[in-house]
């Protein structure tokens, strides 16, 4: 059985169908093959996510720790995971559930049926699945033991930390959708030989060597050698050295110490600061009653506009606008139309102020 579900040059049996009045079981055979597609989906999008993490670090790190045994065992999973994606099983069950029937049939209806050589080549094919998942978890087991041993001696610590979880994570996944593959096989074992059988077959070694049950996965825990206390060049129990320690810590008890007096910091002396009184000229527009008290705002504040702008009343008012405004002053001043030359120029500086 190993030479078969190793060959993955192996021979594709012609997809036949033949009548048979067997199709009671046809039903639970859907629920069992949606059953494995709903459960494989929850990890497939991290798994392939995480050995595509672990591709991509172990070619970063492979002038490093290129002869490392751990190393060598990163390299067993990434093969193990190759051959697993080129394996494609979820393809060739996706094409046989496609030739069963889609309809409830009673027993003894006459159907048309996936010949029993199709349904061993998914076994097959199912059992390579299986074999490599537990080829991953124990390379997994081997390299987790081995970058462990090297956290301990501090070794590429965050290397071979980031290494340690990405080889955890597969670990898990891997028992999980190894199991699930190996409770499909189960399963599915029981309906072989409700499937028509084909006279003219060429393929009953495959059928042969198909095994009647498989066992499941278990998490085995990793066995990492103690280093053991050594006290002045002599090795020590557990016991010595809680003892020791407790004794260090009764000799270095915190004794209290009397806090010194300090002096006062020099925080400087207060200044009273007095409010900055606004020296800009107090203005209102009523004031601006005839043409002489316009004339009189103008030539002051043309003044005061050319020593001072921040400080004049029009500060707001541009040069081209104050100039403009004054020169139609004095055009309806010399037009003889003093009241709409007054309104025009109060309208204009009331809009600005």
């Amino acid at each position: 059985m190993e030479k078969l579900w190793n060959d993955f040059e192996l021979k594709k049996p012609p997809f036949l169908t033949l009548p048979s009045t067997k199709t009671s079981f046809v039903v639970q055979l859907h629920a069992l093959i949606e059953t494995f597609f709903s459960k494989h989906t929850t990890h497939e999008e991290a798994f392939n996510e995480t050995a595509a993490l672990l591709g991509r670090l172990m070619a970063r790190r492979k002038n490093s720790f290129n002869k490392m045994k751990g190393f060598k065992d990163m390299c067993k999973i990434n093969t193990a995971l190759c051959r697993l994606l080129r394996l494609d099983f979820k393809r060739d069950l996706e094409g046989f559930r496609s030739a069963l029937p889609d309809v409830a049939y009673e027993e003894g209806t006459l159907a048309h049926l996936p010949t029993r050589d199709t349904f061993d080549f998914l076994l097959a094919r199912l059992v390579a699945v299986c074999e490599l998942h537990k080829r991953i978890v124990e390379c997994c087991v081997q390299a987790a033991e081995y970058f462990t041993s090297q956290l301990k001696i501090h070794f590429f610590f965050e290397t071979c930390t980031l290494l340690l979880a990405v080889i955890a994570k597969i670990h898990a996944l891997s028992i999980k959708r190894g199991n699930l593959a190996i409770h499909l096989y189960n399963n599915l074992q029981q309906y072989r030989e409700k499937l028509p059988f084909n006279d003219k077959s060429k393929f009953l070694e495959m059928s042969t060597a198909l095994p009647l049950k498989m066992e499941t996965m278990k998490k085995r825990p990793l066995t990492v050698e103690k280093t053991e206390e050594k006290v002045n060049g002599k090795d020590v129990d557990e016991s010595t050295v809680k003892q020791i320690l407790e004794n260090e810590l009764q000799n270095t008890l915190i004794t209290p110490v009397k806090a010194k007096k300090l002096k006062k910091a020099d925080l400087g002396k207060i200044v009273e600061r007095s409010e900055l009184k606004d020296n800009r000229t107090k203005f209102s527009i009523e004031d601006l009653q005839n043409v002489e008290e316009v004339q009189k705002f103008i030539t002051l504040e043309t003044k005061e506009r050319s020593l001072n702008m921040k400080s004049c009343v029009t500060r707001n008012v541009l040069s081209h606008e104050w100039s403009g405004a004054t020169k139609l002053f004095d055009r309806k001043v010399k037009s003889g139309e003093e009241k709409k030359a007054i309104n025009i120029f109060k309208k204009f500086i009331s809009s600005k102020i």
